[in-house]
């Protein structure tokens, strides 16, 4: 186990060290090294009141209460109550929510504890929540991370670090250092989520986990990973007629893959893992009887993992398959059209449907620019890889042209005949003194990467590569780091106590409810009546909404709606509530709909017998009875109609601007322009 928080105690600390023994030093409940203040001076005593209520309390008892949730929750962890200890960690987190932000209260806490505290009241608080809040849950975490090598999806390991996440919120940490701070104990969870199958569950861990930090590259390959088993771990040994659902579900797993390679183009890993699962996809695809969908899905398979062996061997065989098929279906039609009295069944016309499609898939899928985007940005993120491996810092970025190049380089010389740092070298620079794009790196570190690839491809290994955390096992992990080890969980006495409970911050609608359980059951005998009442009404007002809703009766329909709503009920919702607004808003709708229902019918005839005039009478009539609240998705298309009808129209007539027909020439101009000025 690696350490989760690293705190050096002693002086720098002003938080005692964090222990078992945090509130019982010297038979008093200090927690600050080396200070007089402890938990509840005589001079800050809380009452009953302030220490179970909490309610308006002056600024410095508003601090002590925070401190005495933090040591009830602490004790009720040692003994292992952990309903107990939830509560009262919920209600610190409620408290410091609370005071947070009250410049008053650290004032108060910064006088309460002396001159000997941290410059400044806004200091101390960042020192209390740091070194007294987050250190408690990490100490835990590493307890529970230490008891066991493999903890349980379960485990209250994870309990402590979704603390941490939450207290972590309240501090401006550098995302980076954030996430890094809690990123051991999330691999330790993402790990026990996987063993245990939840990969929803460790998907969402590991996406949370890049909220804080886009820019963790490890767990950017880590949620891939993730992706990618779960998709093989769906699938079955033997599909047993479910290839296709489960060439769907690898489809899931393929866009969830592909959304991340067009994110972030430079993880290698990405394309590995998508060539691995469109190359199982096109053996689904095939055994389903789909083979111009495999032959696309293995062509992909090629692309993203050029040197995946199983991916151009089943792309053989598809091509094989497929040129056999079209051969067989050619035969069975020259069978078919020498008998007329033949024909094929279901599965045959599906073959035949299969063979005609044929490499058609597989060809435009070619001529896409596709291919081209995905072989050049994988080549472009090994070589991005190499020169983050070759030694350049992370911030150094290179042009496209300047990784492709040395990428190049190394693969010259990775292959020739120098073996040492000197000869790499100078192969190196003759190299470079052609390529402008990569003169001017180091011939020294291109020469010490291309000795160790070559060191670790033949198996090699070195004392100064190795990992100096592991290299001695059984070294001491825990050194400077907290540890508390909880017991297992205490069944007896866990739960919450009653009064913390009552005036806590948890389960308010709870204890709204238990609260007036009496008074509301006596006042419920008093008012069934008015409720069957009101349920009475309500229903006969919801049938005339119906009923005035159908017969396009708006007046009616907003009686009755007015007449439902002012029905008193019990119940704080109705679900007939929102569909009295649809009957609503249709009664409203009804007439000019049932006119623009009739003018398309007389639209339609009138283009089945070609009388422009009629056109434009139909037309007029749809554009003259307008939706109110909504658009007629007809509405462009009778638009349409309507210029083309009109503009024949016109040109026909001997004289448009004698009546009836400048009838038609004002309509025109009225109904378009107020389309075009409502949007149309």
């Amino acid at each position: 186990m690696k350490n989760l928080l690293v705190r050096k105690s002693g002086n720098s600390r002003f938080v005692r060290d964090i222990d078992q023994n945090l509130y019982r030093s010297g038979g008093e409940s200090t927690v600050f090294a080396g200070r007089e203040m402890f938990l509840a001076p005589a001079s800050m005593q809380l009452d009953w009141w302030q220490r179970h209520g909490g309610l308006l309390l002056a600024p410095d008892k508003l601090f002590v209460r925070l401190l005495t949730l933090h040591r009830l929750a602490f004790e009720a962890e040692l003994e292992g109550k952990f309903g107990r200890a939830d509560f009262f960690w919920q209600e610190v987190l409620a408290q410091l929510r609370r005071a947070w932000t009250r410049k008053a209260v650290w004032e108060a806490a910064h006088t309460a504890v002396g001159g000997g505290s941290p410059h400044g009241p806004e200091s101390l608080r960042d020192r209390i929540l740091a070194e007294l809040f987050i250190d408690t849950h990490v100490a835990f975490v590493n307890g529970r991370l230490l008891r066991a090598a493999s903890p349980a999806a379960d485990d209250r390991a994870f309990v402590h670090l979704n603390y941490v996440r939450k207290l972590l919120e309240f501090q401006t940490l550098p995302p980076d250092e954030a996430a890094g701070l809690i990123s051991p104990a999330v691999e330790a969870q993402i790990s026990a989520l996987e063993t245990a199958g939840r990969w929803t569950n460790a998907i969402a861990c590991a996406t949370q986990h890049l909220a804080m930090n886009s820019g963790d590259t490890k767990m950017q390959d880590r949620l891939a990973m993730l992706h990618f088993r779960r998709a093989i771990d769906q699938l079955s040994d033997n599909a047993n007629g479910n290839d296709l659902a489960e060439a769907s579900r690898l489809g899931e797993a393929i866009e969830s893959l592909d959304r991340a390679q067009k994110e972030d183009p430079d993880r290698t890993l990405i394309y590995d893992l998508l060539g691995q699962l469109c190359h199982l996809q096109s053996v689904r695809l095939a055994n389903g009887g789909e083979l111009s969908k495999a032959l696309v899905a293995a062509r992909k398979a090629q692309l993203y993992a050029p040197s995946l062996a199983a991916a151009d061997e089943t792309m053989s065989q598809l091509l094989e398959a497929m040129t056999q098929l079209k051969t067989q279906i050619q035969e069975v039609e020259k069978k078919l059209r020498a008998s007329a009295n033949t024909g094929l069944t279901e599965e045959g016309r599906r073959l035949q449907a299969e063979a005609t499609r044929g490499f058609s898939a597989l060809e435009n899928y070619m001529k896409s620019s596709e291919p081209t985007r995905v072989a050049t940005a994988r080549r472009l993120a090994h070589a991005r890889a190499i020169w983050r491996d070759v030694g350049f810092a992370p911030e150094i970025k290179p042009a496209d042209e300047q990784a492709l190049g040395l990428m190049d380089a190394v693969g010259q010389i990775y292959g020739s005949e120098p073996t040492g740092s000197k000869g790499l070298a100078a192969e190196f620079r003759k190299i470079a003194e052609s390529e402008e794009a990569i003169a001017a790196i180091p011939p020294k570190l291109v020469a010490d990467f291309v000795l160790k690839r070559r060191r670790e491809n033949a198996g090699e290994t070195s004392g100064t590569d190795a990992d100096p955390s592991t290299a001695v096992a059984g070294q001491d992990q825990t050194a400077g780091a907290f540890v508390i080890s909880a017991p297992e969980p205490e069944t007896k006495s866990d739960g919450e106590p009653f009064w913390y409970w009552l005036f806590g911050t948890q389960d308010r609608g709870l204890r709204a409810v238990g609260g007036c359980a009496v008074v509301a059951f006596v006042a419920m005998l008093g008012v069934t009546a008015l409720d069957i009442r009101g349920s009475h009404i309500r229903s006969s007002a919801y049938d005339g909404v119906v009923a005035a809703a159908a017969g396009g009766g708006e007046a009616a329909a907003t009686k009755e709606a007015q007449r439902f709503h002012g029905a008193w009920s019990l119940r704080a919702s109705d679900p007939r509530e929102a569909r009295i607004e649809e009957l609503k808003r249709e009664a409203i709708e009804a007439p000019n709909l049932k006119v623009r229902n009739t003018a398309v019918e007389q639209l339609k005839s009138a283009l089945e017998s070609g009388d422009q005039e009629a056109v434009l009478n139909a037309a007029e009539r749809f554009l003259g009875a307008p939706p109110l609240q909504a658009v007629d998705e007809r509405r462009d298309a009778v638009l349409d109609i309507y210029a083309r009808a009109f503009s024949i129209w016109f040109a026909e007539t001997a004289d448009p601007l004698a009546l009836p027909g400048k009838n038609h020439i004002d309509a025109y101009g009225k109904l378009v322009a107020g389309t075009q000025a409502s949007g149309g």
